[in-house]
């Protein structure tokens, strides 16, 4: 992700002093510099006419293989061994523990510029299935909470991991995901809680 999306478009690849940069326009032979700016701006112009990221164009799609099934569908035994899988690949990054304190850093001086524009920060946790939640390290979820609390100024949080019971499995497009019924349903709550 640091190669293909944030050094193209930031230009900063925060660790990694040297990031190899794959051009988009590789392997397409060779396309004029005008044609491929033209093209580009093109793109722009469709993903802005879209006001999304996803869109037909780029469908929203689940992690795993659903053979066609949505996240209700699938059976709990699955459901659990993907929650599984997904949570060991996020557990995985607990043990660095460098980065977590220059997170911590890079968290606060940003919740410091947003008090400096009078911007009130809200940090929300979108809530994660239940198969997920059984298998996520519980110092994850304690790391979170410190990095709110390491920061000086007022911050409100919202956690709808607190808040299962108001999740079923249609709400989700897979272990950790929202479907479109799940992420209204959190823009409503939202809405409800901090006006539009």
């Amino acid at each position: 992700m640091i190669s293909n999306i944030y050094y193209p478009i930031f230009r900063n690849s925060h660790n990694w002093e040297n990031p190899s940069h794959r051009s988009l326009w590789d392997g397409l032979g060779e396309i004029p510099e005008p044609i491929q700016k033209h093209c580009e701006q093109i793109a722009i112009q469709k993903l802005l006419e879209y006001g999304s990221y996803y869109s037909e164009i780029r469908p929203r799609g689940t992690l795993f293989d659903l053979k066609g099934r949505t996240w209700e569908q699938v059976s709990k035994q699955e459901r659990m061994a993907m929650g599984q899988a997904r949570a060991a690949d996020h557990n995985r990054i607990f043990q660095h523990k460098e980065s977590f304190e220059e997170n911590k850093g890079i968290l606060q001086e940003f919740i410091r510029y947003l008090y400096a524009r009078e911007v009130q920060p809200i940090v929300v946790i979108t809530p994660f299935s239940e198969e997920y939640n059984c298998f996520i390290l519980p110092e994850m979820k304690a790391g979170v909470l410190e990095l709110l609390d390491a920061a000086q100024e007022d911050i409100h949080y919202v956690d709808f991991n607190q808040a299962l019971e108001l999740f079923e499995p249609a709400d989700f497009m897979d272990t950790d995901h929202l479907s479109l019924k799940g992420a209204e349903k959190v823009s409503n709550i939202l809405v409800e809680m901090f006006g539009k």
